[in-house]
């Protein structure tokens, strides 16, 4: 089975891409030292290719480089969907109906960033998600189709083209909800579905629980977490059913308390189940 072990670059990853891209230089394993008859995949996730990216930016990775690449936000110009994407902007639209110029302007003028505040991200993202979300693949796709598609979900839903990401992409729990930035294959992973009576597309699935783990020179080791609700799952009634929603929106954490003596000085009750 391929494996990468302690390659020379420092860092392994894998982000649900082939086994065959997981760090930069020598030590990966190679497609030639394995039969296709194992069915390996060999496919390769934007996650993937900015993980490779960003990773391989810097000799060395602060803890606030790499909390920076765990929520990077944006599509990689490698990505087959951005290469089609490019394409189509460069081929101008004098092919289009005028009733979609202005959108089709719009899209040119995306920076690849799934970011709340973004104006283009939402158009882009309902333009190319069958390229995007792996649970709606489709190769054949018509850009054209797509781009009125998306234009008329966010005319009929939001008033206009250019809501912020975060007015049209939300996080909910219960009666509360929150703009969400990320998207689908984004290392910041979110995958919506669509409300079909506000137009919503809600956070179903993608970054959930999170944790960071690290050892400091002495080999002691520390970790901080987060999850996408809160630690009462299936209890609407307990005061953690949504209240780590609002750190994990702003990728923010909490400390994993790891010392008992910590544990105890720091519980909201001890009792005997």
């Amino acid at each position: 089975i391929p494996a990468t072990r302690n390659p020379p670059s420092g860092f392994v990853f894998n982000a649900n891409n082939t086994p065959y891209v997981s760090s930069v230089g020598p030590g990966q394993p190679s497609p030639d030292d394995y039969s296709p008859t194992m069915g390996i995949e060999t496919q390769i996730t934007n996650r993937a290719l900015r993980l490779r990216r960003l990773l391989a930016e810097k000799e060395t990775i602060s803890r606030d480089d790499f909390y920076g690449i765990k929520y990077d936000l944006f599509y990689d110009d490698e990505l087959e969907a951005i290469v089609r994407l490019r394409a189509f902007i460069d081929a101008g639209k004098s092919n289009l109906p005028a009733s979609l110029h202005s959108a089709f302007d719009l899209l040119a003028s995306w920076d690849l960033g799934t970011q709340r505040e973004n104006p283009a991200a939402a158009l882009a993202l309902l333009t190319l998600e069958p390229l995007l979300d792996n649970r709606r693949r489709r190769d054949e796709v018509n850009l054209i189709e797509e781009l009125a598609r998306a234009q008329d979900h966010l005319t009929t839903h939001f008033g206009r083209i250019d809501p912020p990401y975060g007015d049209v992409v939300r996080h909910v729990r219960g009666d509360s909800s929150w703009a969400i930035d990320g998207g689908p294959d984004i290392v910041r992973a979110v995958y919506a579905d669509t409300d079909p009576t506000t137009g919503h597309l809600r956070n179903v699935a993608g970054d959930s629980y999170i944790m960071f783990v690290e050892w400091d020179a002495d080999g002691t080791v520390s970790s901080r977490s987060i999850h996408n609700f809160g630690s009462a799952t299936l209890d609407s009634s307990s005061p953690h059913y949504a209240d780590q929603a609002p750190l994990f929106i702003n990728h923010e954490d909490r400390k994993v308390r790891l010392d008992l003596a910590d544990v105890l000085a720091n519980a909201s009750r001890d009792y005997r189940p």
